[in-house]
């Protein structure tokens, strides 16, 4: 495989469209941290690394916004943010080693997703090399931009199918001044549930509500299952949320924030220790979140305020049994993580079976539409095969 790193957003483009002309299976990588997640990672003619895109090219910290090469390691982001007081609060696991544009591409989304939404809410613009080499910008600088087509959600999400992104903008925020985390344990799921919801209707609201099943708990050095809620208010304001919520004393303020580091690298330590692993996704509504959570088995962690678990077993048949299962019950139900030969037969069975994806990832309902977007991008098929959940 030729390996190639433009150093320039001019070059980047340039020579992608050179290489697409010629036919060639191409790839997009960053730090490759993912690997194991998503679709099988095609075998490529030529693959891009975009470290020689690790750049700042603008920063205005009074206008809340910033722009960044996509190779920038989102770790030396995150200094850079912090040193005015700001950050760009998505939580990505891999934060050590995960590029700008692998955050974004992949779209896995940390603890304070609750509070402060996902990376589809912070990035503002992208500037993308296309298939036929030119530099395209959606977006801008600003917030709030009403102007052209928003370009840029696409490829949120899009595990790098529909090409590379060089650039991203992004609205920041205001760095959290302190925070707080409860720490609720040995519950019924029905308590569990209670304190949730009794949580959400306070008057001041969590910016993360994490759940972990027993056997997850011990990852976090915890002593059985727990409910987290984080917040970032002023003491006078917390103690009177305790008293009103009912809840325990808080996390010693030393302890909290490697507990919090510990949940967002959760993702990192269930697919690093075991070859054979698997880490299922699950979509359900609130009401149903905990009992869900019970009947998925394995490690469980799931953003209890925000309708998504996170299931992860030793072996990955445990895990495709799991998720045959729930298909049949009509759940939407995603294989988040495995090895390449299992990820590899998935993606082979959905396309095989007339993309009715029977025993492989689900495709979502508006598939068509994201075919012709799809081709729009990519005409010939060249751009990470199958990296999409096998979709493509």
């Amino acid at each position: 495989m030729d390996l190639r790193t433009p150093t320039s957003t001019n070059e980047f483009a340039q020579a992608w469209g050179n290489a697409y002309r010629q036919g060639a299976r191409l790839r997009v990588r960053g730090a490759d941290t993912k690997l194991r997640f998503a679709g099988p990672v095609a075998e490529a003619d030529i693959a891009f690394d975009t470290s020689g895109l690790s750049f700042i090219g603008e920063y205005d910290p009074r206008d809340l916004t910033i722009r960044v090469g996509a190779g920038m390691p989102f770790a030396d982001l995150a200094e850079t943010l912090k040193a005015e007081g700001q950050m760009l609060p998505l939580d990505p696991p891999f934060h050590e080693g995960a590029t700008v544009g692998g955050v974004v591409a992949a779209n896995l989304c940390g603890p304070r997703r609750r509070g402060y939404g996902t990376a589809r809410d912070f990035v503002i613009g992208v500037e993308f090399a296309d298939w036929r080499g030119r530099l395209v910008q959606s977006g801008a600088m600003v917030a709030k931009n009403v102007a052209g087509y928003d370009l840029n959600k696409l490829f949120v999400g899009s595990w790098g199918v529909l090409g590379p992104m060089l650039t991203l903008n992004f609205r920041v925020s205001p760095l959290e001044r302190q925070t707080t985390t409860f720490l609720v344990q040995g519950r019924t799921e029905a308590e569990y549930r209670v304190v949730r919801d009794r949580a959400l209707r306070g008057f001041a609201q969590p910016i993360a509500v994490d759940y972990v099943n027993a056997t997850a708990g011990e990852l976090l050095r915890l002593n059985g299952s727990a409910l987290l809620l984080r917040y970032a208010n002023a003491p006078a304001v917390i103690e009177r949320l305790r008293a009103s919520l009912d809840l325990p004393e808080a996390v010693d303020p030393e302890l909290e924030p490697y507990l919090w580091l510990r949940l967002r690298e959760w993702f990192h330590h269930q697919v690093t220790g075991y070859a054979d692993g698997a880490l299922l996704q699950l979509s359900t509504v609130h009401s149903r979140l905990f009992a869900d959570a019970a009947s998925l088995g394995g490690r469980v962690m799931a953003r209890a305020a925000s309708g998504v678990i996170y299931a992860s077993y030793r072996d990955s048949e445990t895990a495709l049994e799991t998720m045959r299962f729930l298909e049949r019950q009509g759940r939407t139900v995603t294989l988040l993580s495995a090895s390449e030969p299992v990820r590899e037969s998935l993606a082979a069975r959905t396309l095989g079976a007339g993309r009715a994806a029977q025993t492989g990832t689900p495709m979502p309902g508006d598939f068509a539409l994201m075919e012709k977007v799809k081709a729009h991008f990519d005409p010939q098929g060249l751009v990470s095969p199958g990296r999409l959940h096998g979709w493509f």
